[in-house]
C-alpha cells in the first residue's frame, strides 16, 4: 500500500472521529452539523438522507485531506507523529477558517444549519475554540493512525522518526 493510500485511510478514520466528536458537541449544545451542511449543498434539503450523503462527503474529504497530510508529513516535515499532526491541524484550521470567512454566509441555506462565519465565530469564543480543536484533533488523529500504519512497514527514506 502506498503512502497516499495509507494517508487516505488515516484521513477517513480521522474524519470519522471528528463526526463522533461533533455529534457529542451537538448533544452538548454546540450547533455544528457539518454533515448536514455538506449534504444540503448537494440536495438543498434536510433529512436523514441528506445527513448520510453529507457524512459520506465528509469521510471522502477527510480521506483526500489525509493524502495531503501524509505527503506533507513525509516530504516536508519528514516525520509522522501526533506532534507533527498537531502542527498541520493548526495550519489547516487557519486556512479553513479564512476560507470560511472568504466564502461568506452559511455552507447551506437551511434553517437547521445557521451561518457559522470564519472560525465558527458566530458561535462566540467557544465556537472558535471548538473549530481549532476539531482541526487539531483531525491532525493528531490522522498522524497517529498513519504512524501506527507505518510502524510495521519499512519506511521510505523521507519518513523517519527523527534525525539519524
Amino acid at each position: 500500500m502506498t503512502l497516499r493510500h495509507r494517508g487516505f485511510f488515516a484521513g477517513l478514520e480521522a474524519a470519522a472521529v471528528l463526526s463522533l466528536v461533533m455529534a457529542l458537541g451537538r448533544m452538548a449544545g454546540l450547533g455544528v452539523n457539518l454533515e448536514l451542511a455538506l449534504g444540503a449543498l448537494v440536495t438543498g434539503a434536510e433529512g436523514l438522507g441528506t445527513w448520510m450523503l453529507g457524512f459520506a462527503l465528509h469521510l471522502t474529504l477527510g480521506g483526500l485531506l489525509g493524502e495531503v497530510y501524509a505527503l506533507l508529513l513525509a516530504r516536508v516535515l519528514r516525520r509522522s507523529d501526533p506532534h507533527a499532526g498537531l502542527y498541520l491541524g493548526l495550519v489547516h484550521a487557519m486556512v479553513a477558517g479564512l476560507l470560511l470567512g472568504a466564502l461568506g454566509g452559511p455552507l447551506a441555506p437551511l434553517p437547521e444549519v445557521p451561518p457559522m462565519g470564519p472560525f465558527f465565530a458566530a458561535l462566540g469564543a467557544p465556537g472558535v475554540a471548538y473549530f481549532i480543536l476539531l482541526h487539531a484533533l483531525f491532525g493528531v488523529t490522522l498522524a497517529a493512525v498513519l504512524f501506527r500504519r507505518l510502524a510495521g512497514v519499512p519506511r521510505p527514506a523521507a519518513v523517519s522518526a527523527g534525525p539519524r
